[in-house]
């Protein structure tokens, strides 16, 4: 079956079966430096989610992206433990170890889906770029087919964002009333 999109495979740099330590040359790529491709407004099909801005804007910080991520969770648990015991919620021993968890957890969930998106957008970006020798597009198809695989629309990723918000919220107030 011919998808026009590939040709037979000869050499994929990268590929598992490549000798070791043999040198890919131009073909190697860092997770960083694999997801910037270069899309015009006009050629790309959607406009970038706000995940999309907030990773694109993390991978130029001067600090790996781990660090970043870790120290926003660190920082969304302390602010939401804080709330809650301003509050009042947060009274004996024994409720601050469970809600605590519970807000601990809450926000270092976030901060980790974000984290994994962020990853697993480099991680197709740089899986894409060692095709790239075997496929049979030129750079304005590669391009888009790299924008549709590492960008989430915006418009769908709102929504689904409100919703996620929404669910986290009222499981916290459904646990745990004030």
């Amino acid at each position: 079956m011919d998808t026009k999109l590939s040709r037979p495979a000869g050499h994929i740099p990268g590929d598992l079966d490549q000798p070791a330590g043999e040198n890919v040359g131009h073909h190697a790529l860092s997770a960083s430096t694999a997801r910037q491709v270069p899309l015009t407004v006009e050629a790309r099909p959607y406009p970038p989610s706000w995940i999309d801005k907030l990773t694109d804007w993390v991978g130029r910080l001067p600090v790996p992206a781990w660090a970043f991520y870790l120290a926003l969770g660190l920082v969304l648990a302390l602010l939401l433990v804080s709330i809650a015991w301003v509050g009042g919620a947060l009274s004996s021993d024994l409720v601050l170890g469970a809600f605590a968890l519970d807000y601990f957890l809450s926000a270092m969930t976030f901060v980790y889906l974000l984290a994994l998106v962020h990853y697993l957008d480099n991680s197709a970006a740089a899986a894409l770029a060692r095709f790239r020798p075997v496929m049979a597009v030129n750079d304005a198809e590669y391009n888009r087919l790299s924008y549709q695989l590492t960008t989430l629309p915006a418009r769908p990723t709102l929504i689904a964002s409100v919703l996620g918000a929404a669910y986290v919220l009222g499981t916290l107030v459904v646990r745990h009333p004030y």
